[in-house]
C-alpha cells in the first residue's frame, strides 16, 4: 500500500509490518491522473454484458472528504461489467502471503454471488467477497467452501459482518497466510469473521490466476447495482492496515494514527 503524508521512520516501521519483498502487482486507483479513472486505462481488462455501458467516473464528498470513483450501475437485468487483471503462480509464493484490497461504497447491490464482488483465484482456489445492500440487508459475505464448518457444502454465501455499506467508503482486505493456508478478512484494519479455508475453482489451469471486481450478474433482480470503486489492489506480502486502537497505543497517542489513517483514505 502507498502513503501520501510523510511520517517519521520509526512510526512507519511500527505501522507497516510488511514483508521485505512486498510489491504491488495490480492496482486500480480512481485518484490517479486527471481523467484516468476508468480501470481499462490502468491495465484492467473489461468484460461487459450489455452494449449500453452504465459506468463512469465521478466524485462525491462524505463528511468533508472528497472521493473519486469509478461507478458501476445496473439499469437492466442483462447488464454486467467486471474488471480483471491476470496474475501468475509466482505472485502467490511470498513467505508472508498476499493481500488483496478494495476501497468502495455500495449504494445498492442484490444478494447474488456476483452483483457486487471482489475475487482472487490462485490457480487452485477462489476467494470471493460479496457486498450486499438491499432495502433490508447491508452486509459483507464470503462465497465458497468453509471446510472448518461443513466440508460437504460448496458454493454458499457466508455472512462475515453486517455493515452499513452506503454511509461511507470502506477498506476491505484479504490476507492469505501461508502458515495456515487460510485467508483472513479485514474491514478498515479489523478482522471480521473466522479464517477462511480454500474453495475449489473449476479447473486448476493458468487461466485461474487473477483478481477481478465489479458486477458480473446478468440475472433478473429487484435491487439494481450502484457501487462506487475508489481502489482495488493485489500485493505480495502482508499489507493489512493496523487496527486503530493497537496503532495508537504503540505510538503513544491517537494523533499520529489519525494522520496515518487520513493518508490511507487517499480519495
Amino acid at each position: 500500500m502507498k502513503l501520501i503524508l510523510p511520517l517519521a521512520a520509526a512510526a512507519t516501521a511500527v505501522l507497516f509490518p510488511l514483508s521485505a519483498g512486498a510489491a504491488v502487482i495490480a492496482e486500480y486507483n480512481a485518484a490517479t491522473g486527471a481523467s484516468a479513472q476508468n480501470p481499462n486505462t490502468q491495465g484492467w481488462s473489461e468484460s461487459i454484458g450489455n452494449a449500453n455501458l452504465p459506468t463512469g467516473s465521478g466524485s462525491e464528498t462524505i463528511e468533508g472528504t472528497e472521493w473519486r470513483y469509478w461507478g458501476i450501475s445496473n439499469t437492466a437485468s442483462a447488464f454486467s461489467t467486471t474488471y480483471r487483471t491476470n496474475l501468475v503462480a509466482g505472485n502467490f509464493t511470498d513467505p508472508e502471503g498476499w493481500t488483496a484490497t478494495a476501497r468502495l461504497r455500495v449504494q445498492s447491490a442484490e444478494s447474488t454471488l456476483t452483483s457486487t464482488y471482489l475475487q482472487v483465484r490462485d490457480g487452485a482456489s477462489q476467494w470471493q467477497i460479496v457486498f450486499v445492500k438491499t432495502a433490508t440487508t447491508s452486509s459483507i459475505n464470503f462465497w465458497g467452501l468453509d471446510t472448518d464448518s461443513d466440508p460437504e457444502v460448496d458454493s454458499r454465501m457466508k455472512l462475515l459482518v453486517n455493515q452499513n455499506l452506503a454511509a461511507d467508503y470502506i477498506t476491505l482486505q484479504l490476507h492469505f497466510d501461508p502458515a495456515t493456508q487460510k485467508v483472513n478478512v479485514y474491514l478498515d484494519g479489523t478482522q471480521i469473521g473466522s479464517s477462511l479455508a480454500r474453495s475449489d475453482v473449476p479447473t486448476a489451469t493458468s487461466s485461474q490466476f487473477f483478481i477481478n471486481f465489479g458486477d458480473g450478474d446478468v440475472s433478473g433482480r429487484t435491487t439494481r447495482t450502484h457501487a462506487y470503486w475508489n481502489q482495488v489492489m493485489f500485493e505480495t506480502g502482508n499489507t493489512v492496515i493496523p487496527e486503530a486502537g493497537t496503532s495508537a497505543l504503540l505510538l503513544g497517542g491517537a494523533g499520529v494514527f489519525a494522520l496515518w489513517a487520513k493518508s490511507r483514505r487517499r480519495p
